[in-house]
């Protein structure tokens, strides 16, 4: 090749940021031909930024613990994935090359699995329950997180500890899309 083209090329691991983004661009495409639907009904005004606190307050007991709840299991998620890595490489001995595929396996899979599996449990629970079904997912989300991040810290091999990793990416994405979701049905448009 010629020089000036060796020059440009990127890095190999530039190419792997390069191969995952990819896939995006088909993925552009279709979300730009989407159109916003027609709304059934028009605000006639800004809500005001005073009126949210009167609402946060009079909904204390509901806003405080699924604010609360979700920054921690999605705290927990980031802990996971900056702490893991270094765990099985440090005290297990995992190489760069075993660590980036397991956590990159993690990522793209039992992360994924649980944002859709809890959509998916949100949404079915929502019709028999209304918005009891998004604070459900959540506890479920917590009640499952808590003994795997306990199974993370005594995890005795790198192979326990991966284990424990994947599924508690699994139960903390859970939590991810419904927390900002329980949100809407419950917080007034005005």
């Amino acid at each position: 090749p010629p020089s000036w083209l060796a020059a440009i090329a990127p890095a190999p691991w530039q190419m792997t940021f390069i191969a995952l983004a990819l896939p995006g661009a088909p993925l552009l495409l279709l979300v730009l031909r989407l159109r916003e639907p027609t709304r059934r009904t028009v605000a006639t005004s800004a809500p005001s930024p005073a009126g949210v606190w009167p609402q946060l307050r009079a909904h204390a007991n509901v806003y405080g613990p699924l604010f609360a709840g979700s920054a921690c299991l999605v705290a927990t998620s980031y802990a996971v994935v900056s702490w893991g890595p270094s765990v099985l490489a440090r005290e297990f001995g995992w190489t760069i090359r075993e660590v980036g595929t397991a956590v990159g396996a993690i990522m793209l899979t039992t992360a994924p699995a649980g944002v859709l599996a809890g959509g998916l449990l949100a949404d079915r629970g929502s019709q028999r329950e209304g918005v009891q079904a998004y604070a459900r997912v959540l506890r479920l989300a917590a009640l499952l997180a808590l003994p795997l991040a306990i199974a993370c810290a005594f995890a005795r091999t790198g192979t326990e500890l991966f284990v424990a990793m994947a599924a508690l990416q699994f139960a903390t994405g859970l939590a991810i899309g419904v927390g900002p979701a329980a949100v809407q049905p419950i917080t007034p448009p005005t």
